[in-house]
């Protein structure tokens, strides 16, 4: 990345790692509006632990998605591809499968309004989509966006 760009980087990745943690705090928060939904669900049904099992770790592959961007920004080169790609891969099935609060939430959003259904759905995808397109070039396409004289990422990560 151009170094007078990489400033656009640093403050995305600042609301970013804001939204993550926020996401997760309200995963698991006692009082949070989601762990209700939750427990609400597992006492009225059993068969409601895969969905919350499905959220907890989207909410964690969600916090997860912080390091690959980070690592993207500050062009540090993987030792190896393939955790990432698998975690990019898990990122993508538990985002679709794991997020039953908040497609609840832009269901109702559309019977109230469709126009803030498109509105809210749009700002959530334009929000999130440089972060898992950062990640899937980071962990798919590392050699055509990161220099060869790119700094390793050392051995404890």
């Amino acid at each position: 990345m151009p170094r007078k760009y990489q400033w656009i980087g640093q403050i995305y990745l600042i609301f970013l790692v804001t939204a993550c943690v926020r996401k997760a705090v309200l995963m698991f928060h006692p009082n949070s509006p989601v762990a209700f939904y939750f427990e609400v669900l597992t006492y009225m049904e059993g068969d409601f632990y895969m969905d919350h099992l499905c959220n907890i770790l989207q909410a964690l592959l969600h916090l997860f998605q912080i390091v690959p961007v980070f690592l993207f920004l500050h062009q540090l080169r993987p030792r190896k591809v393939y955790p990432w790609r698998i975690l990019f891969i898990l990122k993508v099935i538990f985002d679709v499968l794991g997020n039953s609060y908040q497609l609840n939430e832009l269901k109702s959003m559309y019977h109230y309004s469709s126009s803030m259904f498109w509105v809210s759905a749009g700002c959530v995808i334009a929000f999130y989509f440089p972060a898992m397109l950062m990640w899937y070039l980071y962990a798919f396409h590392t050699d055509k966006i990161l220099p060869k004289e790119a700094k390793q990422i050392p051995k404890y990560i």
